[in-house]
């Protein structure tokens, strides 16, 4: 082989494994399912959005969060519910804001049960809301201040809305209507 071909070769390793390694930048998926006048309003939180510079830093895994101590576990809790009171606005049209309070869990990627010590882990909280008397319709807001993007996703009894937004810092939702009761 050349010397040219063997550096190619070496470097696309390297590129390969680099790429395989590196950590996605964080963002906020937020998921409302709606039941009647009852909506289940699903947040994932990646404790990287808590740092300076969440693109660059490790995920927490799982063996980690295995030594916390409760008041540590309970601070990541508060933190990713002010992350959201700061990041995210949700709205029932006509003009109506609500400040949901979500219970977090510590889960895997997408929910998911956490159970390999390497495995990544997130906030998932949860609420579970009234949709106000008269709403018409559903919408959230990245706030301007926010540094990371916000995907909005909905669905009606599990059955997911083919629409979604990414939102950007500063950017408003499409007006999901609801259905009349």
């Amino acid at each position: 082989m050349r010397p040219k071909t063997v550096i190619l070769i070496v470097w696309a390793n390297l590129l390969f494994v680099w790429t395989v390694q590196s950590h996605p930048v964080p963002d906020i998926p937020v998921k409302t399912d709606f039941v009647g006048k009852t909506a289940s309003i699903e947040v994932e939180i990646d404790p990287r959005s808590f740092t300076d510079d969440p693109e660059n830093e490790p995920y927490l895994y799982y063996r980690v969060l295995k030594l916390f101590s409760e008041d540590e576990k309970k601070e990541l809790q508060e933190q990713a519910q002010r992350l959201i009171d700061t990041t995210v606005f949700f709205q029932f049209e006509p003009d109506q804001q609500i400040s949901p309070k979500f219970l977090f869990e510590f889960t895997g990627i997408d929910s998911d049960k956490l159970s390999g010590d390497e495995d990544p882990v997130m906030l998932t909280g949860t609420a579970v809301i009234e949709v106000p008397q008269g709403g018409t319709g559903y919408r959230i807001i990245a706030d301007k201040s926010g540094e990371l993007s916000v995907i909005f996703r909905n669905s009606f009894g599990g059955k997911e809305v083919e629409r979604f937004n990414v939102l950007f810092p500063g950017e408003s939702s499409y007006i999901l209507d609801l259905p009349s009761n």
